[in-house]
């Protein structure tokens, strides 16, 4: 049998390429200097692509590719806008989530990878309100904008750093002892419409809401002309002050001491607060303040110092409180030419406010000012009183005290301490219940009305006007002062006598006015020495009231006129000096008479 074997060398050749196309099979990359490099492609898509806060965001990388390379890596960043604690459930994933839980933009970064490849896609989403709640519990330290669409709760203070815009329509809920506070690099502009008011308010529902539940909106440092609250309803705050000296509770309280803040009010209602609708503090200033309700709060409607008086306006309204008025703080008044508008209630003013400076001072027709124990407006300087009323609507001072148990001398007065301006005038004015002591200097006396003092001039005209109630006298008239016109004025039921002044100025007072009812019926005159050119002392319906040694002396050319009394204390006399002339020609009817004042 014939049997044939094949070479050795044919075997091994055969094993030698299955060992290469084992190798092939195995690495598909080449060397081969025409094949292709690697790439990657990144790709993702974000949904939804409008979330609103509080929805997943999904961020699937899955559209991503790769030519020529092997497994593809991912990763993933997240930059989210301030305020935010949102974080990717997986930076390497191939698809991973978020939670938008602030509003703002939400910037995302992908970077694939694979065999030294790589490639990156970057997009951003933003977040919007939801039509559901949003708490608000940390400072606002971008600019933000609050929308109708979305119910705000504030959980705690928010401080406000940057500009908060609210909506109109928008509402804000308050939790307790929660409030906003504007400071120096933040504003709060909340424009409403008169269909769409925004509204601050506390977090009660309905009738069970408190006054005083949360603590109100606080410009506490902020001059940013953007600060506006227009057609807006801030409610139930003021639930306490906010920590600084003379500090009480306000829906709105702008500046505080130490810090400058302005703000813009108009068509605004505060209401229901704790204390007062409005707190402004002397260094804070209402940009505008008009067309506004100051109603049910448990103070007074607002209280500020003296310097904002002239900021709030008539066309606002302020009833309904439990104190009706707006308390003023005294303050040194330095503004210009300043109106003190009427309002709907008196100003309630308390201890000495001061018109200083080149303030040029009108007060409308009808506005009351209600002083409390020991308040006293004072005019110093070159500032200007315009203090002129109508017959139906005088303006009127008088004491905070109501009704009948208003007191003599509760408050101090009217005091034109060192105003020489000839423009300084009382018409048709009513000034009751001051003269509760002196003003400090020698020779003092309570008064309604003082004019000048020892060692300062003062002028102004008193015409139409009422002085009664003095704790003592009606008027006080210093010989340094001069009472430019002096006509058909009433001066009763004052403690002491109608008037007390120096010879000097009798001739300035006139017979047109009354000076009877009062506890001791007399125009009580203190002794000077009277040089003043032809004058005349006009008979009034009380006698003059005559202290110790009066003398006419100079050029004085005096005529006295007929009926005119002169009642003489112990030691007293009438003394004519010089080239003086005594025109003292009474007649039969109405005689000139000198006696004793017993």
């Amino acid at each position: 049998m014939f049997q044939s074997h094949r070479p050795l060398y044919l075997v091994v050749g055969l094993l030698a390429a299955s060992l290469l196309l084992v190798a092939c099979d195995d690495d598909p990359v080449s060397d081969d200097p025409e094949d292709p490099e690697p790439s990657v492609t990144a790709s993702f898509i974000i949904d939804p692509n409008e979330p609103e806060i509080g929805d997943e965001v999904t961020l699937d990388a899955r559209n991503s590719s790769a030519q020529n390379a092997g497994d593809l890596s991912f990763e993933w960043s997240l930059t989210a806008p301030s305020g935010s604690d949102a974080s990717l459930a997986d930076t390497g994933a191939e698809v991973t989530t978020f939670t938008a839980d602030v509003e703002g933009d939400y910037d995302v970064a992908l970077e694939v990878s694979a065999n030294g490849a790589s490639d990156s896609d970057n997009q951003s989403v933003t977040a919007l309100e939801t039509a559901g709640v949003v708490e608000l519990s940390s400072s606002i330290d971008e600019d933000r904008t609050l929308n109708a669409e979305t119910l705000y709760l504030v959980t705690s203070r928010i401080d406000i750093n940057a500009l908060l815009t609210v909506e109109p329509g928008t509402q804000i809920e308050f939790e307790r002892d929660t409030y906003f506070q504007v400071n120096s690099d933040g504003a709060l502009d909340a424009s409403g419409t008169e269909t769409d008011p925004i509204v601050f308010t506390s977090v009660q529902p309905g009738d069970t809401r408190e006054p005083g539940f949360w603590n109100g909106l606080f410009f506490e440092s902020s001059e940013r002309i953007e600060n506006t609250l227009d057609h807006v309803i801030v409610e139930y705050g003021g639930g306490e002050g906010l920590g600084f000296r003379n500090d009480v509770g306000a829906n709105v309280t702008v500046a505080r001491s130490g810090s400058d803040a302005h703000v813009a009010i108009t068509n605004t209602t505060l209401r229901h607060s704790g204390e007062y609708g409005l707190r402004v503090y002397h260094s804070g200033e209402l940009l505008d303040f008009s067309n506004n309700e100051l109603t049910e709060n448990e103070a007074a409607a607002a209280s500020l110092f003296a310097t904002s008086i002239h900021q709030i306006d008539g066309s606002s309204t302020y009833t309904g409180n439990t104190n009706d008025a707006v308390e003023v703080e005294d303050r040194e008044v330095e503004a210009g030419a300043i109106t003190w508008d009427v309002l709907d209630v008196p100003y309630q003013m308390s201890s000495n406010t001061e018109i200083n400076g080149d303030t040029d001072l009108t007060i409308e027709p009808g506005a009351e000012f209600h002083f409390e124990r020991g308040g006293q407006l004072t005019f110093n300087d070159e500032s200007v009183a315009r203090i002129e009323g109508t017959e139906e609507d005088p303006i009127v001072f008088t004491s905070v005290q109501p009704g009948d148990t208003r007191e003599p001398g509760f408050w101090n007065g009217l005091f034109f301490q060192s105003t020489e301006r000839p423009e300084n005038i009382l018409d048709h004015v009513v000034v009751e219940y001051g003269g509760g002591e002196g003003l400090g200097f020698r020779n003092d006396v309570g008064a309604n009305v003082t004019v000048a003092r020892s060692g300062s001039d003062a002028h102004v005209a008193i015409t139409n006007t009422t002085l009664r109630h003095s704790g003592e006298y009606g008027l006080r008239v210093y010989h340094s002062g001069e009472l430019l016109d002096f006509s058909n004025n009433e001066l009763t039921e004052n403690e002491a006598a109608a008037a007390s002044l120096f010879a000097t100025s009798i001739h300035q007072i006139d017979g047109s006015s009354t000076y009877t009812g009062n506890t001791n019926d007399a125009v009580e005159v203190e002794d000077r020495e009277v040089e003043a050119g032809a004058i005349t002392w006009d008979v009034l319906d009380v006698p003059y009231q005559m202290s110790s040694n009066t003398e006419i002396n100079g050029d004085t050319d005096l005529t006295i006129e007929p009926g005119a009394e002169f009642h003489f204390e112990r030691g007293g006399q009438l003394t004519f000096n010089d080239e003086s002339v005594a025109r003292i020609e009474g007649t039969e009817e109405d005689p000139i008479v000198f006696t004793s004042v017993q």
